[in-house]
């Protein structure tokens, strides 16, 4: 577009929905002279089906504890942020599955049992004075996320007004961890409008919610046994197909 003798190109991506007609209408005044115009379409990835109300059922054959006195706190924070994002523009490919942060929780304290737990409260270890997710999650450190193709934001101004960030009990620590899980699974490619959210997949997310190099693929290769084979790092049989 030439505009008083200096050519601009105008980049629009508006998420249109795929089962109406759509109509793009350009204005402009003092004359500029359009020089060209072009479409390229892209069919946005069809989110995930996957039941996010449905929770695998661990047994503790050795202690006889319940690994599953979590599971209503679990459904709830990951059903409540899987609504949050998935009414944004580019939302996730694929929900989160409650399977795997119960057993991103059993990795970090054992579903609560693990006696360094600090208290069997900071079940998803978000907590810790140190851990970037809390400075984050509190605005001590400006972590950006992506709101819409024109706007990010800190992530600790996106909540809303009434929602107190803290983590006193394990069903709070389960919420907030999994608003820390949601905000690793998330990349901004650059910061050039119109800003467009990328999503990692889980793995990715969860490789950046370890960010231990020294322990980071023990991690997921644990995480990932339990959450689909049933089975821990000491060959413990939490479920079975």
């Amino acid at each position: 577009m030439n505009i008083f003798g200096k050519t601009e190109i105008i980049n629009l991506t508006p998420n249109l929905p795929k089962e109406n007609y759509n109509y793009i209408e350009l204005y402009a005044d003092k004359t500029p002279t359009l020089k060209s115009v072009s479409f390229k379409f892209v069919e946005q990835e069809k989110m995930s089906t996957k039941d996010t109300n449905t929770i695998q059922l661990y047994q503790d054959q050795l202690y006889r504890r319940d690994y599953n006195k979590l599971d209503e706190y679990i459904l709830s924070a990951v059903n409540y942020w899987n609504d949050f994002f998935s009414k944004q523009q580019y939302p996730p490919p694929n929900l989160l599955d409650p399977n795997l942060v119960k057993a991103i929780i059993y990795r970090e304290s054992t579903l609560g049992y693990d006696k360094r737990n600090n208290g069997k409260i900071d079940v998803m270890q978000v907590w810790d004075e140190n851990n970037p997710a809390k400075l984050a999650l509190l605005g001590k450190t400006p972590e950006s996320e992506f709101i819409d193709s024109n706007t990010t934001e800190f992530i600790h101004n996106i909540y809303p007004p009434d929602m107190v960030v803290d983590v006193s009990t394990p069903k709070e620590s389960i919420f907030w961890g999994v608003r820390w899980l949601y905000h690793k699974a998330q990349s901004l490619p650059d910061l050039i409008k119109p800003y467009r959210r990328e999503w990692k997949t889980w793995e990715g997310a969860i490789r950046g919610y370890n960010a231990n190099p020294l322990i980071v693929e023990a991690y997921i290769k644990e995480v990932f046994s339990v959450y689909e084979k049933g089975i821990d790092d000491e060959g413990n049989i939490l479920w079975e197909k």
